[in-house]
């Protein structure tokens, strides 16, 4: 039988989606051709759930090896529980960003997880969290440098189609800038177009 606790973090990380959803804002487009990458939706908190655990796994298995919410299991023994991830440092804030990659080329195109970042103020920061769909996963140092080199192939799809992936960046509260970059290209300002939630 599922704990209280398990069962509030399944509401929570349901109810996390469900609201990222409903703060879809104009779209900010950032300069990365021969893909288009639309941000759709910036939502800041000092929390979110996330599904946190070791492993490289950014998206839920298509056959879960066995749980399901609040956990799943994946092959080769990785384990990821319903969690979340917090704002630690003096004066952040953790800032969710929903990115749409669609490939416009008429040829296949490789996008890199770690091609965008989120520079605030002076400091070009990395993801705490990250997914493909609408689950984000946490991670540490030693698996993020590795999710960060993880290539993913993008059919030619036109403008309505496209790859959803969510980032999860801390940021400087009292910072005039957020801009978010690919490539280290001079980005989108996101500060301002953030949706702020309780």
């Amino acid at each position: 039988m599922k704990s209280k606790f398990t069962t509030l973090l399944t509401v929570l990380l349901i109810t996390g989606i469900y609201l990222l959803q409903a703060f879809a804002q104009d779209v900010l487009k950032l300069d990365s051709e021969p893909l288009e990458i639309n941000v759709v939706a910036v939502k800041t908190n000092n929390s979110f759930p996330v599904y946190v655990g070791s492993g490289t796994e950014i998206s839920l298995p298509s056959s879960p090896m066995g749980g399901g919410m609040p956990m799943i299991s994946f092959g080769g023994g990785s384990t990821h529980l319903a969690g979340k991830i917090e704002a630690t440092a003096k004066g952040t804030v953790l800032a969710m960003v929903v990115c749409r990659v669609s490939n416009i080329s008429k040829t296949i195109q490789s996008f890199q997880v770690g091609d965008i970042s989120m520079r605030s103020g002076k400091e070009q920061t990395d993801f705490m969290a990250v997914g493909l769909g609408d689950y984000v996963f946490a991670k540490d140092k030693t698996d993020r440098e590795k999710v960060k080199k993880k290539e993913i192939k993008i059919e030619p799809s036109g403008k309505f189609k496209y790859l959803q992936i969510i980032y999860v960046f801390p940021v400087l509260k009292d910072s005039p800038s957020w801009r978010l970059t690919y490539k280290g290209n001079k980005g989108v300002e996101l500060k301002g177009k953030e949706k702020k939630t309780e």
